[in-house]
């Protein structure tokens, strides 16, 4: 038997006990909630696109998306971290914050990011 403390915020706190013998399924019950939340993260998973770029769109696509944080990173791009050579993925990955999050500029920075990425396609 396991006593634990019961209580948040402004209510009173109150001792319960939880008695593993007594609560076998409910553990039950809480193992397969998790089994069911693991399936369905799995579920969501988006591999990436692998994109296929030549060389040289790449060294373009890698300059705009490092330009991109240097003009917008604290506006637009402050919770995304910067790779040092990011693939035609990470670049895309960072386009729509940069036309959500950013102005006019930083848009029209996303769509020329995004044209250099599906210019192969």
């Amino acid at each position: 038997m396991v006593w634990f403390w019961v209580g948040g915020r402004g209510q009173a706190a109150r001792t319960e006990y939880f008695d593993p013998e007594s609560d076998e399924v409910a553990l039950a019950a809480e193992n397969e909630k998790s089994e069911g939340f693991k399936e369905a993260e799995q579920a969501l998973y988006v591999p990436p696109l692998d994109l296929k770029v030549s060389p040289e769109a790449l060294a373009e696509i890698r300059h705009l998306y490092h330009q991109a944080f240097r003009l917008y990173g604290s506006l637009a791009l402050w919770n995304v971290r910067e790779y040092e050579n990011p693939s035609a993925d990470a670049a895309l990955g960072i386009t729509r914050a940069l036309r959500f999050e950013g102005n006019m500029s930083s848009r029209r920075l996303a769509e020329r990011i995004e044209a250099l990425c599906h210019a192969n396609k």
